[in-house]
């Protein structure tokens, strides 16, 4: 879940590089970055680090936008962050952005939660149907979770739609017990 200071700068940024048509670049900048930071957890607090000058971090920015080929759109973006303090939300604001894009090409996301792995036919038969429910095309994230037994649970936005054996059974239940 992304918070709402997060959603903002997300928005903001898609805002300017939709103009420039820097859309898919800077979610792929923004991700190479973010795996650099997942490798790397002293920079990460380098960076997060109150200890340490704006300007040195301004350095540090500047040697890893080069090494990187960031587009300058994101070097910005995450010199933002580091000015406003909101360095530590970088992996909130990355997962705000991809969202904010989905959105504006009308892709929907959900979470698909079933017992088992899935095969790739499974899947995509599966989004094909999601697909259909929605009328948009869909992203999907699948999770496993062993206590559904079978079957498969969809959360889509706020929408649940739940055919898992779990419900099922306690459907069954509640209707033999009264309640």
């Amino acid at each position: 879940m992304t918070s709402a200071v997060a959603r903002k700068y997300a928005q903001a940024l898609l805002e300017v590089a939709v103009p420039e048509k820097l859309e898919d670049q800077v979610l792929a900048d923004l991700g190479s970055f973010g795996e650099l930071l997942g490798d790397s957890s002293e920079l990460t607090e380098a960076l997060a680090s109150p200890a340490i000058p704006i300007a040195a971090k301004k350095e540090m920015l500047k040697q890893l936008s080069t090494r990187l080929s960031l587009a300058p759109i994101v070097t910005n973006f995450i010199l933002v962050l580091l000015q406003n303090g909101r360095f530590s939300q970088f992996d909130e604001c990355l997962e705000a952005y991809e969202q904010a894009l989905d959105r504006s090409h009308g892709v929907v996301r959900a979470d698909v939660f079933t017992s088992r792995k899935l095969d790739d036919g499974v899947r995509q038969r599966l989004e094909g149907e999601v697909s259909s429910m929605t009328g948009k095309q869909v992203k999907l994230q699948y999770y496993e979770d062993a206590s559904l037994i079978g079957g498969v649970r969809i959360e889509v936005g706020s929408k649940v739609f739940d055919a898992s054996v779990r419900t099922q059974l306690d459907d069954i239940h509640r209707r033999l017990v009264g309640v």
